[in-house]
């Protein structure tokens, strides 16, 4: 008999352990972009997702490069570099790549571990679908590693100053 559900995840991944062993819901629900999200939305992460150790020194994005895969970092630290110069860092919970990908925009800054890393790894197609598919995580869209003025992106205008504009 086929398709039998013994053995495979939800969205139709085998099961398999955490590189660390661990459970992924629960290791996805304690990433700080992806804190309350529900059991459900965590299975579509992980199915979506990927994980992947990276040594340190992995240059996970170069500065002008296409994005290719967007990071969202479990552990693990990284330096953030524009033109040579380190302008951040990032810590457990940063995505790197989102904003720029939803943009169609190559990357704004370079970004290279400091640590080992452990982060989850979607392509622009699955990104997508985790944006169009989880309302919570809608704001990846809009959110860059840096603030949006040091990533040389257009401000949302404040609530104050939404209300008085002629576009509404």
């Amino acid at each position: 008999m086929r398709g039998g559900s013994r053995g495979v995840r939800q969205w139709g991944r085998p099961k398999r352990s955490r590189l660390d062993g661990t459970d992924h819901a629960a290791a996805l629900a304690r990433v700080p972009v992806f804190e309350g999200c529900t059991k459900r939305e965590l299975a579509r992460i992980d199915a979506l997702t990927f994980e992947v150790a990276l040594p340190k020194g992995y240059v996970l994005a170069r500065q002008d490069a296409p994005v290719l895969e967007v990071y969202f970092v479990v552990s693990g630290a990284a330096i953030v570099t524009r033109d040579g110069a380190m302008v951040g860092a990032l810590e457990p919970g940063a995505c790197v790549g989102a904003a720029e990908m939803f943009a169609n925009r190559p990357y704004a800054v370079s970004v290279t571990a400091t640590t080992p890393l452990l982060v989850r790894v979607a392509s622009p197609r699955e990104m997508r679908s985790l944006v169009d598919g989880i309302p919570r995580l809608a704001h990846l869209r809009l959110r860059h590693v840096l603030p949006p003025a040091e990533a040389g992106a257009v401000e949302e205008p404040r609530p104050a100053e939404a209300a008085n504009s002629p576009h509404l």
